[in-house]
C-alpha cells in the first residue's frame, strides 16, 4: 500500500504535466488562426485555399520532407477538388541546395520555397509551441483557417 500512494501521485502528476501542455498548444493553434501570412503565394497560382507547410531546419532534410507521401495526397486533392486547393512549401534549412533539388525530384520546385533566414515565426508573430512542422490551411487572402497535418492525420483529410 505504502508503494502505491507514491505511484498515484507520479501519474496523476505526469497526467496534469500532459494536460498543460496539450492546453498550451491548443491556445496557441486558437490564437494563431485568423493571422494572416504574408507571402506572395497566390501571385503564381490563385486558389481559393492553400496548404501551406512550415519545415524549419530539418536534420534529415529527404526523411522530414516526405515529399513522396505528399506527391501521393496533393494529386488525391487534385482529384477531390481541382484547382480549388493548391500547395506550397516552405522551408528554412542551412542546406538549401539539397531542399531545392529534393522538390525538383518530385516535381514541388514551382510551390516550394527555400530559405536560410530562420525567421517565419518572428515575422509572423507564431508561437513556437505549434512546433517545426506544421501545416496551414490558408484562404485566398492567406488568412490562417485550420492547423494540421493531413498526412499524418486522417481526420484532417
Amino acid at each position: 500500500m505504502n508503494k502505491v500512494i507514491p505511484a498515484f501521485i507520479c501519474v496523476a502528476f505526469i497526467l496534469m504535466l500532459t494536460g498543460c501542455k496539450k492546453k498550451k498548444i491548443n491556445d496557441a493553434i486558437y490564437d494563431t488562426i485568423g493571422q494572416k501570412i504574408e507571402m506572395d503565394i497566390h501571385k503564381q497560382d490563385p486558389t481559393q485555399f492553400t496548404i501551406l507547410r512550415y519545415i524549419d531546419n530539418p536534420p534529415c532534410t529527404s526523411y522530414q520532407l516526405k515529399l513522396g507521401e505528399w506527391k501521393v495526397y496533393y494529386k488525391k486533392m487534385k482529384k477531390m477538388f481541382g484547382d480549388k486547393v493548391g500547395l506550397y512549401f516552405l522551408t528554412e534549412t542551412k542546406n538549401i541546395e539539397d531542399a531545392k533539388f529534393l522538390f525538383k525530384i518530385y516535381g514541388f520546385d514551382n510551390v516550394s520555397v527555400v530559405d536560410s533566414s530562420m525567421n517565419f515565426y518572428k515575422t509572423h508573430n507564431l508561437n513556437p509551441i505549434l512546433g517545426k512542422d506544421v501545416v496551414f490551411l490558408l484562404d485566398s487572402t492567406n488568412i490562417i483557417l485550420a492547423i494540421g497535418n493531413p498526412i499524418e492525420n486522417l481526420k484532417i483529410d
